[in-house]
């Protein structure tokens, strides 16, 4: 299954913009024509055009409070690997097959951000969004062979899935999430609140039947933060991210899953120059598939001394001091999900010496 191509295009955008500017606001805004000149070796449709308009919109509310809205166009042309009719076997039981009549996919996107910050500039609210909504979208064309099959003279056995990409309308993701940060009461803590929504719909095609995958995510920490002096810091974070997925499809069920966490982050230089540190985090993981354990703890100590008026440092380090370190990652495609458990190293020590180097003059 091996091949070698040379995969080079050629864009061409030329445009014009206008940028206008009164008091608290400002617009900009552009046209371009774009044209992609791609290979005609590898492909049918080998000269792509589209028109191009953006505007950025900013307006200033007060001196401590902005308004901010971004709209852009993109497009992505298909990959060599999406173009090549070369069949390749991604694993045991999964082929891809390219396809050399793909059209560009085409992006709108819009983002928008309101910002204030306090009158003592303790205090900060940012609310942001993201939405973005492609047309000709390069999506999978998916089968799932029930017996032997023969397609394009390949000989495939049965319970390999075979695909190929293919254009598609549909594909829309939206984003937003708020940030808050104030003191906390009298203390030298900083508190800082995240909480963020989001949604994707991904269309696709599984066994001649049009679908679409849509996920739903959720996510929110707390994170405290403080200088109490120029020898102690610490900060505490805690959170948890929620994951739904749909998919409108009988061969897939829905699943959710969720993750936990906590941090700790500390540095206290406590003698003359020692110093000790570290961090602890704890990870819990619910709904994912198998039998592995998916909670664990990963704390990292470090223990040394500062020389030569702080501009060198002698550090031991451990990580991992508890040997429970793992990887656990779920991916999320338009017609399956996957969680993947992997060997990662795990406890070592490591004794460093770092020196820093500064030479500051003027030109006398």
């Amino acid at each position: 299954y091996s091949y070698n191509y040379e995969y080079t295009y050629w864009r061409h955008s030329p445009g014009i913009g206008l940028k206008y500017k009164f008091s608290d606001f400002n617009i900009t805004a552009s046209l371009n024509y774009q044209m992609s000149v791609l290979p005609e070796t590898i492909t049918k449709n080998n000269i792509y055009t589209s028109l191009l308009p953006s505007f950025v919109i900013s307006y200033k509310l007060s001196q401590k409070s902005n308004l901010r809205l971004n709209y852009r166009t993109s497009t992505q042309v298909p990959s060599g690997y999406q173009l090549l009719e070369n069949l390749d076997k991604i694993d045991n039981t999964s082929f891809y097959q390219g396809r050399n009549d793909l059209n560009e996919q085409y992006t709108h996107s819009i983002f928008g951000r309101f910002q204030n910050v306090g009158s003592d500039f303790s205090k900060m609210f940012m609310w942001n969004f993201h939405l973005m909504s492609r047309s000709n979208f390069l999506a999978n064309n998916t089968i799932y062979l029930q017996q032997d099959t023969i397609i394009d003279e390949h000989r495939f056995a049965k319970g390999n899935t075979f695909s190929r990409p293919i254009n598609l309308n549909g594909y829309l993701d939206g984003r937003t999430y708020i940030v808050y940060g104030f003191p906390l009461f009298e203390l030298p803590i900083n508190c800082n609140f995240n909480f963020g929504l989001g949604y994707t719909k991904t269309p696709g095609i599984y066994n001649g039947i049009s679908y679409l995958s849509e996920n739903y995510s959720g996510n929110s920490m707390l994170v405290l933060t403080s200088n109490i002096s120029s020898d102690l810091d610490f900060t505490l974070t805690a959170g948890i991210t929620s994951n739904y997925t749909k998919m409108n499809t009988t061969s897939v069920s829905n699943s959710r899953y969720n993750t936990f966490f906590g941090n700790i982050n500390f540095n206290w230089i406590f003698w003359e120059g020692f110093f000790i540190g570290g961090n602890a985090r704890e990870m819990f993981y619910t709904g994912l598939k198998g039998d592995a354990k998916t909670n664990y703890s990963l704390v990292n100590l470090n223990i040394g001394k500062k020389l030569f008026n702080n501009a060198a440092e002698i550090k031991l380090s451990v990580y991992d001091a508890f040997d429970q370190n793992k990887s656990i990652q779920t991916n999320v495609t338009d017609y399956y999900r996957e969680d993947v458990y992997s060997n990662v190293l795990r406890r070592y020590a490591l004794l460093t010496f770092t020196l820093n180097y500064k030479n500051f003059y003027s030109k006398n």
